[in-house]
């Protein structure tokens, strides 16, 4: 298993957690010093999709499955059980998205949160297919609705395309230890 943190906000109680994986930080901008794990600059083009499809294009190993997450996650407790899940869950997905509860599931339209994990599989035929679909246009505009949504959609998008094409997405986990409405907290 590979992991693609997308670098923004730089929440050490997170991205410590990742520390000893084969976690990359793919960054908008420059991570603290000390941050102890690999990571690569790139423009803010896409949001998290661009970044992801930029792991994918450059960084993917070509055989692992690859937790895709943005790095302001709050997980309470040892990640093993989640790493467990995602193995676990990889028998029976090509693509799901974890979630911290139903809440959250219904808040993001059960195709977009804070975390997803996509099979080795699904990977090669996203490759061949153009990589991660995303909006890039957007140079880095969070504000709630579109044209933030515009990437979601088109990712989403995708995961119908290859849904139909075989591949078993849009997957839903629930983990109560991991905590995502957490930007600007400390």
């Amino acid at each position: 298993l590979q992991i693609c943190a997308c670098g923004w906000y730089y929440k050490r109680e997170w991205l410590d957690k990742l520390k000893g994986l084969r976690t990359l930080v793919v960054a908008h901008k420059e991570p603290p010093e000390d941050l102890g794990i690999p990571f690569v600059l790139r423009e803010n083009v896409g949001l998290e999709f661009g970044a992801y499809s930029d792991f994918l294009r450059y960084h993917w190993d070509g055989f692992s499955a690859v937790l895709f997450c943005h790095d302001d996650i709050r997980y309470e407790g040892d990640i093993q059980p989640l790493l467990d899940k995602v193995y676990q869950e990889l028998g029976n997905w090509d693509q799901f998205y974890v979630f911290q509860d139903e809440m959250a599931v219904a808040m993001d339209m059960a195709r977009h949160g804070r975390m997803m994990v996509v099979s080795p599989r699904l990977l090669r035929w996203i490759q061949a297919n153009g990589c991660i679909w995303y909006d890039a246009q957007n140079k880095g505009n969070v504000e709630l609705g579109y044209p933030v949504q515009a990437g979601i959609v088109s990712f989403d998008t995708l995961m119908s395309i290859a849904n139909s094409r075989g591949f078993k997405t849009r997957g839903i986990v629930c983990d109560p230890n991991l905590k995502m409405l957490v930007r600007d907290w400390e």
